[in-house]
């Protein structure tokens, strides 16, 4: 069973109570898709830090613990966008031991998507909807 608890350096990490062996399918977390406006505007909002691109046009953000997995390049999960459920599959890359810290490779630093959020903040709000 996975559960959340908070870390040092991040804030709160997803963690799992058993052992986990390499393969092992974790969740299919449901998304809410962000439409193209929607998308290009949450650069400038927290939640830029939660969202998955989706299809080059639109994001996605997951629901249940798919947008909490803390981000490393060494990361022990990976995540398949599956466009026909609506939802993003994640499994286990290689063995975890009980109480191990699951992470994902966000496929960019966080220092960027740090940076993209800072330098667009309050431009969403300089946009009307058409």
């Amino acid at each position: 069973m996975l559960f959340l608890k908070k870390t040092k350096k991040f804030g709160r990490g997803v963690y799992t109570d058993t052992e986990l062996k390499a393969g092992d399918f974790l969740e299919a977390s449901p998304v809410v898709i962000l439409d193209a406006w929607e998308s290009k505007r949450v650069v400038a909002t927290i939640l830029n830090n939660y969202v998955f691109e989706w299809d080059g046009q639109r994001s996605a953000l997951a629901l249940g613990l798919g947008s909490i997995f803390n981000h490393s390049k060494n990361e022990n999960v990976t995540y398949i966008i599956n466009h026909q459920n609506k939802t993003i599959d994640f499994r286990t890359t290689r063995d975890i031991k009980k109480g191990g810290q699951l992470f994902v490779d966000y496929g960019y630093s966080v220092r960027e998507a740090v940076r993209a959020t800072q330098e667009n903040k309050g431009s969403a709000q300089a946009y009307e909807r058409k």
